[in-house]
Parts: structure tokens; C-alpha cells; sequence
């Protein structure tokens, strides 16, 4: 499984858009997760630029403001979308890895760098997990 992460810091400017699909051109990951996207808008035009393709499928998690924002793509032929779940500072995705026929599960943070939130972030993330104590969580 070929997994890319990437904070990118914004990717309203086209310049970051045109950075992650020549990522994802150069490296074909499978699934890819991208934290504070800073947008609160994100579209299948959007996602279908930066996978080059239109074999994926995405979620993704709008901003606050101009903070956070999260978004993964996937190849539609290596997973099978099971469920997804938006929390605060987190998304939590859960799939079939189809080549192996696994159930995995995702999960993409942005958490804050104030510490009394960064606490609360992980405990969501970590009470939500519990529903998934069958996959493989990455």
C-alpha cells in the first residue's frame, strides 16, 4: 500500500495544487492525505486536477476560517469507501484495501498546537476509534 501525507500550509494558490498533483504523478500512491488545506470549498474538479485522473474518489473536511481543512483522495481500484467520519480536528476513513482484501482505517489530523486542544483532539480521535477496533488503523 502506497500512502502519501503532506501538510501543504494552504492550497488556495495554484502553484500548491500544481505541487501535489506532480507528487502524486511522480509517486502513484494509492491514498493520499493532505492536512490545513485552508479551503472551505473543495470540489471533484479540484481533487480530479490533483490526481491527474478521475479514478479516485475523496473527502474531505472544510476549514475554520482560514485554519485547518482536510482532505484525502483515493484510487477507486485499491479501496472500497466502507464509511467516513468528520470530527473536529480529524477525519476518520474507513475502507477495504481491496488487493488484500483488508479493512483498514485512516485517519487524518490537523490538530491544534495549543495544548489544552490538542488533548481534546486526541481523546475524539481516540474515543471514534473504538468503533473500529477490527482494522487496521493508520
Amino acid at each position: 500500500m502506497k500512502l502519501i501525507s503532506y501538510n501543504i500550509r494552504g492550497m488556495g494558490g495554484k502553484d500548491k495544487k500544481v505541487d501535489i498533483r506532480n507528487l502524486i504523478s511522480h509517486n502513484s500512491p494509492e491514498f493520499v492525505c493532505i492536512q490545513e488545506t485552508k479551503l472551505e470549498k473543495i470540489d471533484r474538479t479540484i481533487c480530479s486536477f490533483l490526481w491527474g485522473s478521475d479514478k479516485f474518489d475523496f473527502e474531505f473536511k472544510e476549514s475554520d476560517g482560514r485554519s485547518g481543512g482536510l482532505l484525502v483522495l483515493w484510487d477507486l481500484k485499491s479501496f472500497k469507501l466502507i464509511s467516513s467520519v468528520c470530527l473536529k480536528h480529524a477525519q476518520i476513513i474507513n475502507k477495504i484495501w481491496l488487493k488484500d482484501n483488508v479493512h483498514v482505517v485512516f485517519v487524518n489530523v490537523c490538530a491544534s498546537c495549543d495544548l489544552r486542544n490538542k488533548v481534546e483532539c486526541w481523546n475524539e480521535i481516540l474515543g471514534d476509534l473504538n468503533a473500529y477496533k477490527d482494522g487496521t488503523i493508520f
